[in-house]
């Protein structure tokens, strides 16, 4: 049954009762109340139909939702454009969840790399000061520091994609962007991330990103994130180095 399943119905000695997700879904009455019910289902259950459907989340191909589902569906949500915005938004909480996860896996490989590397130079020592700050806060621009031979610090902001082709898709942050314009010793490092496990794409300064990047053309609007396409073969191979060498 999809609401045990989900986790929307629970066992009680011996009889089917409502989990707290789903009290709170019924709070609303009428038609708010069956979509606030079906928002948690779909979120629950996370259906292949949705993902597949939605595909880059700019438009829905309703020809990829099975007929009785769709047929459901339209039942609760009768307008077209509506229940469209409602199904993207929908898979755009789970391609949020997946990508996080993602990013989670890429930001901890990073790290262990760099530790690995500092460990294989005979540097023990140096290996225990990498760290994923991107832990601690979210807000600094750069996802994990590592120092170098010599001391001086690396500050790496990690990008990890599920493309394994040569051309790649990273979205980048107004803050992440001019931290590492600020700082030589920022890199942006793209990390693959398959069923198999963790790869390094490469990695790159941000000057080098300075000609993807919008220009603000007012002081009263300022572009706060971009997506911008990278090819494998922009990006210089493995992490930064852990010896410091001239640009």
């Amino acid at each position: 049954m999809e609401l045990l399943r989900t986790g929307l119905l629970e066992e009680s000695v011996g009889r089917h009762i409502p989990s707290r997700k789903l009290v709170d879904a019924c709070g609303p009455t009428g038609r708010a109340g069956v979509e606030a019910i079906l928002a948690v289902v779909l979120t629950a259950s996370r259906p292949l139909w949705l993902q597949t459907a939605a595909g880059n989340l700019d438009e829905l191909a309703e020809e990829l939702i099975p007929d009785d589902i769709g047929a459901g569906i339209a039942g609760v949500i009768t307008d077209p454009q509506r229940r469209e915005a409602f199904l993207l938004q929908r898979a755009s909480v789970f391609e949020a969840e997946v990508l996080n996860a993602i990013g989670a896996l890429g930001e901890e490989y990073v790290m262990l790399c760099c530790i690995q590397e500092l460990k294989d130079a005979g540097r023990e020592r140096l290996s225990q000061s990498v760290r994923r700050v991107s832990l601690v806060s979210d807000e600094l621009g750069y996802d994990v520091v590592a120092p170098r031979i010599d001391e001086s610090s690396r500050r790496l902001e990690v990008k990890s994609t599920r493309n394994l082709g040569d051309e790649i898709a990273v979205y980048l942050s107004r803050n992440e962007f001019f931290t590492g314009l600020a700082d030589p010793d920022w890199a942006l490092v793209v990390v693959r991330v398959a069923e198999s496990g963790c790869t390094i794409g490469g990695w790159i300064h941000a000057a080098d990103l300075e000609p993807l990047v919008p220009i603000d053309q007012n002081a009263r609007g300022q572009w706060r994130s971009v997506r911008i396409k990278l090819r494998l073969s922009q990006l210089k191979p493995g992490i930064p180095p852990s010896v410091t060498s001239k640009r």
